[in-house]
């Protein structure tokens, strides 16, 4: 998950080299003499690297206006804390000092994805952030 501005235009640069590298390889048909199944393999590959990180760009584009997407489990709200600060244009810092800790606290628990959190400070993080949940539960 891109967390900032800087990681957003890192992931943007590598997108454009796979594409790149793909059209080459394309152009090129075979460029390592491989046979036909391993040649479609590496194609493969590389196009899956490409829509992993087409994946990610378009995430953090889409978390900066405000669309995110549906939770299918409480993992998910790691990831939703960190595209509800992205989508209040908040820094990690800024964040911090809303919650009143250390921006180093803020940057390691998306690092870790929140995943040791209290759900006190998951709370807290929400409440800075300005956000209204409606959760539905089903019975499986």
């Amino acid at each position: 998950m891109i967390r900032n501005d800087a990681e957003y235009k890192f992931f943007s640069q590598q997108l454009k080299a796979q594409k790149l590298k793909i059209a080459v390889y394309q152009k090129r048909k075979n460029p390592l003499k491989l046979t036909r199944s391993a040649n479609q393999q590496v194609l493969k590959k590389l196009i899956s690297i490409h829509d992993i990180l087409m994946n990610k760009v378009n995430d953090h584009k889409n978390f900066k206006k405000g669309v995110f997407r549906r939770l299918e489990n409480l993992n998910d709200i790691a990831f939703l804390l960190i595209a509800l600060r992205i989508a209040r244009g908040l820094s990690q810092k800024k964040l911090a000092e809303i919650l009143g800790v250390s921006a180093a606290q803020v940057s390691r628990d998306e690092k870790n994805y929140y995943s040791s959190v209290s759900l006190e400070r998951a709370h807290k993080t929400c409440k800075a952030l300005k956000v209204k949940f409606n959760i539905e539960v089903k019975l499986l």
